[in-house]
C-alpha cells in the first residue's frame, strides 16, 4: 500500500491579476521509460506562477516511484497525487 503522497504537497503558487496559475499535470500509467522526461520538461517551463501535478494511475512498472523521487527533490514546485 502506497503512503498518502499528499500529506505535504508543494504549496499552490500566488495567481496575479495580470497572470493565472498555470497548471501542468503528468499523469501516468506504466510509463517508466517516458515519465522522467515528462516531468523534467514540466520542470522546464519557464511560466509563473507555474503549478506542477503528477498522478500515476496504478502502474505496475516504476512510474509512481520515479514520479516520487522527483516529486521529493523538487518539493516546492511538485504535487503529486
Amino acid at each position: 500500500m502506497r503512503a498518502d503522497p499528499l500529506s505535504h504537497p508543494a504549496p499552490a503558487p500566488a495567481a496575479s491579476a495580470d497572470r493565472p496559475v498555470l497548471t501542468f499535470a503528468v499523469v501516468s500509467c506504466n510509463q517508466e521509460q517516458f515519465v522522467r522526461e515528462a516531468v523534467e520538461a514540466a520542470l522546464a517551463q519557464t511560466y509563473s506562477p507555474l503549478e506542477i501535478i503528477l498522478s500515476d494511475d496504478c502502474s505496475d512498472d516504476r512510474s509512481f516511484e520515479i514520479m516520487q523521487e522527483m516529486a521529493e527533490l523538487t518539493a516546492d514546485r511538485i504535487r503529486y497525487c
